[in-house]
């Protein structure tokens, strides 16, 4: 998979995503899949399908990002 989003946090603006069009619908749908959840899926919740990392390791960021993580918190 060929890197399509940069993070980095500590910038003047604070924490930045920068991304092409493939990396914004990478994002995107991450959050959706997660949005998507029902609120009262303990299973999904308790399995770890409450998040998505975005990192290297995951070959989802490019070289040098820092990594982050979106959470599903339905009581948030």
């Amino acid at each position: 998979m060929a890197e399509k989003i940069k993070a980095k946090s500590g910038t003047s603006q604070g924490f930045e995503i920068v991304a092409n069009r493939e990396g914004l619908m990478d994002l995107a749908l991450a959050c959706l899949q997660l949005a998507m959840q029902t609120e009262n899926n303990e299973q999904v919740l308790q399995s770890g399908g409450n998040h998505w990392h975005f990192a290297e390791w995951n070959s989802n960021l490019a070289p040098g990002s820092d990594e982050f993580i979106i959470v599903y918190k339905p009581d948030l």
